[in-house]
């Protein structure tokens, strides 16, 4: 399967530059780097060890950030963060760790990787939770540039799939000097593919640096709010909205000027908000005429969660599966979350146990723990996350070592 694999990656060139085009026109590839996608650089490669990090999407990519802070404290090393996705790519720059870059991953493609290669020069690669790829693995391997997996995360659908090509993803995990698994699950269907000594080390989402914004913008907008009641739900989908409307109106009817915030994953979409609303993408500010904030941009997530009192993770009410709470949380929110948290089974599991996230099923329930104690909710909120830092900063130096 991997020689097969190698095989038709020769010939992804042949469509490459048309396939990203077409991703440019619906906005899914950033317009003045594309170019990267392709191999070729927009940034010159330091002097020094360079460690080259990858995640795929914007949470993967945002929960690297505190390991990386924690190895750039621990050596004079420079670091390379790589990721797939527009998002990702934007929301980095607003937080680039000590001593980091950022590109968009080539197309797994033996030009275009080679390319890569040959200008980074990696002294270690590290790829993070899912996103691993064969080619660049392959490659990796032949030129002795040691590898690592860290925090791995295979939840069911994933490790079906996987485990149709046992022996292929057996060779690929093999190839890394250290994986590590986010969870007792995925640790134990690690084993599948021959791994039996991958630690279970947890998310290291906790211990990333709380997202930026502008602080100007956010004393503006917190003299306009003034004491009203703010909670947000983030990244939402349409689910997610449609519930914590319909838990809003319940709110209005007791704190009428109760502001909720809709942060929407994917902006560029149609939205059905019945009540009066702002839309930041106009310019708009929220009054107190205005009900609903929908914030239907990019990157202003930190901004956005500092606002807020209390958080609905978005994904948690459909086949999504989820997103990251630790963003939220990390900004002083209080969790709620829908049933549906396939994604991040274990980091919910692992609020709810503590009391520091409640799961909810309708929008009675929202309310309820709306006027709950959330003070408290957020305090056991930053026992739980003190508990990961000890061990991210375990991980740092055994990545370290590897180098």
């Amino acid at each position: 399967m991997l020689r097969a694999y190698d095989w038709a990656t020769h010939l992804r060139p042949m469509v490459a530059r048309r396939h990203l085009q077409n991703r440019i026109k619906i906005d899914k590839e950033d317009p003045k780097r594309w170019r990267e996608r392709l191999g070729y650089p927009s940034a010159t490669r330091p002097d020094g060890t360079l460690i080259w990090f990858h995640g795929l999407g914007l949470g993967e990519v945002l929960s690297i950030r505190g390991l990386v802070h924690i190895m750039a404290d621990l050596s004079d090393a420079h670091f390379l963060v790589t990721s797939g996705t527009k998002a990702a790519g934007q929301a980095l720059l607003h937080n680039l760790p000590p001593r980091t870059r950022h590109q968009f991953l080539p197309i797994d493609a033996p030009r275009y990787r080679n390319a890569f290669l040959d200008h980074w020069r990696p002294d270690l690669c590290i790829w993070a939770e899912q996103d691993v790829w064969p080619g660049f693995v392959l490659e990796l391997a032949r030129r002795k540039i040691p590898q690592a997996h860290v925090v791995c995360r295979m939840h069911r659908k994933s490790w079906r799939k996987k485990s149709r090509f046992v022996a292929a993803y057996s060779y690929i995990y093999s190839q890394m000097a250290l994986v590590t698994a986010n969870d007792k699950l995925t640790q134990d269907r690690l084993r599948t593919f021959g791994i039996t000594d991958a630690p279970v080390t947890g998310p290291i989402k906790p211990t990333a640096p709380p997202l930026s914004c502008d602080s100007a913008e956010l004393e503006k907008l917190r003299a306009i709010l003034g004491r009203r009641f703010v909670w947000i739900t983030a990244p939402s989908h349409q689910a997610d909205e449609e519930l914590a409307l319909s838990a809003h109106r319940r709110l209005l009817a007791e704190y009428p000027d109760a502001l909720l915030i809709i942060a929407p994953r994917y902006p560029k979409r149609a939205f059905n908000i019945s009540l009066p609303h702002a839309v930041r993408s106009r310019g708009e500010i929220p009054t107190l005429s205005h009900q609903v904030y929908l914030s239907d941009t990019f990157g202003d997530l930190g901004l956005l969660y500092r606002l807020a009192q209390a958080a609905l993770i978005g994904g948690t009410n459909d086949e999504t599966e989820g997103h990251s709470p630790w963003e939220a949380a990390n900004l002083g929110n209080a969790i709620l979350h829908g049933p549906c948290t396939g994604n991040f089974d274990a980091d919910f599991e692992r609020l709810d146990a503590a009391g520091a996230a409640i799961k909810v099923h309708s929008a009675e329930e929202i309310l309820a723990s709306l006027q709950g104690d959330l003070d408290g909710q957020v305090a056991k909120i930053n026992s739980v996350v003190n508990t990961y830092r000890n061990a991210t900063e375990s991980l740092a130096k055994d990545l370290m070592s590897l180098v």
